[in-house]
Order: C-alpha cells, then structure tokens, then sequence
C-alpha cells in the first residue's frame, strides 16, 4: 500500500497551494486529481482576482512575480445599467497589489513549481476508510493509498467530504445559475471593439435579475453571467444559446460580447454555498477552500480563502500534530471566512435581486457612496488572509 505522510485531494488552487507550501516545507506529500492532466490545464474556464495577502504568500512560494507578469492588474470597474448607461466608476489606486488570472494560469503557475512526482492525474477517489493511525483511500482503479492527514481539496460537491460525512446537510442553492466563457479580442469587430473599456478596466452590467461582469486577463474577454432561477439544470448542451437567451434584450456591449463569444469556453454552473457546520475535520480527514466553506463570488474571496487556508494548514502540519493542526486551523480560520461566506450571500442577493426598486436603489448606493468606500469594503473581507506570521516560515533560496 502506497503510504504518505499527506494527501492531498483536488488540484484546484487550495490543493496545488497545499501541496507547494508542503514542499517548501521539506514534507512529503502526494496530490491526485480526478481528471486526466490535459483537461486540469486546458484553457478552459473562469479567473480570479488575488488579492494582497494571496500575493504575498505567493511571493514567499516563489511564484508571485510569474501571477502577476500572466494576469493583468485592474485599473477600474466601471458599471453599467442593461442598457449601456454608465452609472459608476470606481478607480483602483496604482498601489493596490491585486491581479486578475485565468484559473489555468494559476493552476499551470502553481504547478511549474511543484515537484512533478507530487502530482498524479486521472485518480478519481470512490472511498475513504478512517484508520488509527490515519486515512486510507481507494481510487477508482482499486489502488489504496494510506496517508497519515487526509486533505479534501477537491471543491464544492467533494467526494472526500461525502465519504466523511455521508450524513452531512446539502449545499444551500443561492437561486442562481452562473454561465463563464471568453470572447477573444480578435473575434470583435470594429464597432464593438470601440465600445468596450481600456483592458486593464473591468465591467459590471446589472439589471433585475441579471448581471454580467467581465475583465480581460489574457486576449480575451472573460465574463461571468449571472441569472436568477429555481433550480439548477446541469445540462451543458446549447449553454452559449441560453446565456444569450438570457440577456437578448440588453444593450450591444452585453449582447456582442455574447454574440462573438467562443462556444468551446462557456460553461455553465449552479452557484451554491454552504451553512456553517460544526467542524471542518473529522479523525485525520480536513477540509479547505470549497469543500469547506463555498461561497457566491461576489466577494472575489473563493480563491483567495482557499489558497490562504492551504498556505495555513500546511504550515501547521509542518510543525504540530495533526489533531493540533487541525485544531489551530479551524481556530484561525472557520468564524472569519464563514462570516465571508453570509457577506457574499448578501451580496449575490443585493446584486441580482428581481425587484426593480431594490435594483434601482442598489445601483443609487453604489453611485453615491465614494470610490474609497466601496474599495475599502471589497478589501476588508480579504483581511482575514493576514498570513504575515506564518510567511517567515518558507525558507528561501540561498
């Protein structure tokens, strides 16, 4: 039976982040990943925001500078109504170290500094047995793996945690289906082009009910569209076809952006999140990122939490017990990210409310409050990934 000291499962940013901070470390550790190694790194899917505290633990692990030389820093979001009239610009000041990036850049990023052994695609785990002296976990092929700590990092609808906790409650459903995809620079055309913002601005476009943000990390556009629904239908046929069904009477920016989009690169998700549970671990078995405490991201925090608990967690297994890991971890982090978790389930509401008052007034706050404010509000919630302590702890080259 293959044994490790950890593992690691989802090689998501938590899990990459995890594993890289384990490396740095000197602890040994193996991540597996359900999906073969062409599908983890195609360039298909959505990006995120890293925030300042991400960059520097990035920056100790040695892969900061590389985030931001592959992302794009936001000098703006400028917001719109459905019908293209501008009703706030929000400046970000040049200091702010905070960066966009195409998820599959990070993952590729957070790879190239990994120790390629460390990885293995194409493991989907089907069991996971509790042990005394740790975990043991059964891949689809019949191979076990026993690991002293078992770290479930393998995103919202976890195996790991359906395995640990089979009684555990259901996601909370947020009333929203979500659609992603990229519409490449080189597929507008003039009068489009024209209209959209300088690419180092982002866009918010709101309407009741609806709301499409997009930035442009890379050469493309990438936007994110939101709608209000009573069920989530995974159906991944026509996505394309329903988002611009979606938003057909919106204004040219939106419908364009739609119309001239790549159909390979949309897909279509259900946003959940989760109600606080008593623990995120059980035996030898914890939970980061989204198999702990998904979030609407609204916030921008999604990424950010789950890289910070990961940079986190690994350090404490570096230098305690795994039940005194575990126990500091939660300590450090549960109260204050699943109090981002109800934030950003406010904030999904507010922002895609169906009551065109409600619309109307949030767009009022949003044009009446100062720039500082709302900034000041966006960045607090990234406060609680305060890991200037624990980054001494990554030794340096040389």
């Amino acid at each position: 039976m293959n044994r490790q000291p950890v593992l690691i499962v989802g090689a998501g940013p938590g899990g990459l982040c995890a594993a890289l901070t384990l490396q740095k470390r000197g602890i040994r550790c193996l991540l597996v990943e359900r999906v073969p190694e062409e599908r983890l790194f195609a360039d298909v899917g959505g990006g995120y925001d890293i925030g300042l505290n991400s960059l520097k633990m990035l920056d100790r692990l040695g892969v900061g500078d590389a985030v931001r030389q592959q992302g794009r820093k936001t000098a703006a979001v400028l917001s719109f109504t459905s019908n293209d009239v501008l009703y706030d610009r929000m400046t970000l000041p040049e200091d702010v170290d905070a960066v966009g990036v195409l998820r599959s850049t990070l993952q590729r990023i957070l790879l190239d500094g990994l120790d390629p052994s460390m990885l293995r695609c194409d493991a989907k785990v089907v069991a996971v047995e509790p042990q005394h002296d740790g975990v043991t976990v059964t891949l689809h092929t019949g191979e076990q793996l026993h690991a002293e700590v078992l770290v479930g990092a393998d995103g919202a609808h976890s195996a790991v945690r359906k395995a640990t906790f089979p009684k555990d409650p259901p996601l909370h459903f947020c009333g929203l289906t979500c659609a992603w995809g990229r519409t490449p620079l080189d597929a507008l055309p003039s009068v489009l082009a024209d209209q959209m913002p300088a690419l180092d601005h982002a866009i918010s476009v709101t309407g009741p009910g609806r709301i499409l943000l997009a930035g442009c990390p890379g050469d493309s556009w990438l936007w994110s569209a939101f709608w209000r629904t009573d069920r989530f239908t995974s159906s991944t046929s026509g996505s394309l076809r329903t988002v611009q069904q979606q938003f057909v009477d919106w204004g040219p920016r939106t419908t364009g952006l739609l119309h001239h989009a790549d159909p390979d690169t949309v897909v279509k998700v259900g946003i959940f999140d989760r109600d606080p549970i008593p623990s995120w671990s059980a035996g030898r078995t914890i939970f980061i990122g989204d198999a702990a405490h998904p979030m609407t991201p609204f916030l921008g925090q999604g990424a950010n939490s789950a890289m910070i608990d990961a940079f986190v967690l690994a350090n404490l297994l570096a230098d305690e017990t795994p039940e005194s890991a575990f126990s500091k971890f939660e300590r450090r982090r549960k109260v204050p990210v699943e109090k981002n978790v109800a934030s950003a389930r406010s904030l999904a509401r507010w922002m895609t409310t169906e009551n065109r008052l409600s619309a109307l007034a949030f767009r009022s706050m949003m044009r009446l409050v100062p720039s500082s404010l709302l900034l000041r509000a966006i960045t607090s919630a990234d406060h609680v990934n305060d890991v200037t302590d624990l980054i001494p702890k990554i030794p340096q080259p040389g």
